[in-house]
């Protein structure tokens, strides 16, 4: 279990903002990682209403100087990425951090994690729950296909967004047999199905998310 920030407990909203259109929309994320002793700290900065993740911008990042403008230990490049909720509400820390321009590419901070030497960094374990420092509403409407994997203990995590890190030509028309390609642990099940009625998905500090080895992320329900 990764250890929870104290300061990442349930809060009422004190803001919030709300973003629609995001079915299929694309975004990048850069993941900048500090160590300190055996802690690890990872924020995440993402480009949601800011930029498109131009394809000439993104693959020309470099790393080594994203590391040194951010003075990290470690920097991780997650994405293209596109999300399958239709719309989303965000509050708290995750909305009004400033703008950092990273590669020419507009970002803000809109996530903590925080971990330890033992259990590595964001992305380091598939099929393994993260814990996600962030205040956030995923909204799916009526009529929308969601993506679930199932775990052994009968938990639910619904794919908040598909990746093109491992299939660079991964599309959503692909996401009803992708069954079919994951390599899934056992006892994991992966299962689609229309909604008939809205459904949401909260994170009032802290989301539980996981990537499948094609790097889809998904949040417990």
């Amino acid at each position: 279990m990764l250890f929870l920030n104290p300061l990442a407990t349930a809060q009422p909203p004190t803001s919030e903002k709300t973003l629609s259109g995001l079915h299929n929309a694309r975004y990048c994320e850069v993941i900048v990682i500090k160590k300190q002793g055996y802690k690890v700290h990872a924020a995440v900065y993402n480009t949601i209403n800011l930029d498109t993740c131009p394809v000439d911008l993104w693959s020309k990042l470099d790393k080594s100087a994203i590391k040194k403008q951010f003075d990290a230990s470690l920097i991780k490049l997650n994405g293209p990425r596109y999300f399958v909720m239709d719309s989303l509400i965000a509050s708290n820390n995750t909305i009004g951090t400033p703008i950092t321009v990273i590669g020419g590419i507009r970002f803000q901070k809109r996530a903590d994690l925080n971990t330890t030497i033992l259990h590595g960094s964001v992305g380091d374990k598939l099929y393994v729950p993260n814990e996600v420092q962030r205040y956030t509403v995923w909204i799916y409407n009526p009529g929308t296909t969601i993506y679930e994997l199932i775990s052994p203990q009968h938990e639910t995590y619904v794919m908040q967004s598909y990746s093109q890190l491992v299939d660079a030509n991964l599309q959503l028309k692909d996401l009803p047999l992708l069954g079919q390609r994951l390599k899934l642990p056992a006892g994991w099940k992966f299962q689609s199905r229309t909604l008939e009625k809205p459904l949401q998905l909260k994170a009032n500090g802290i989301a539980y998310v996981l990537n499948d080895d094609l790097y889809n992320s998904y949040q417990k329900e």
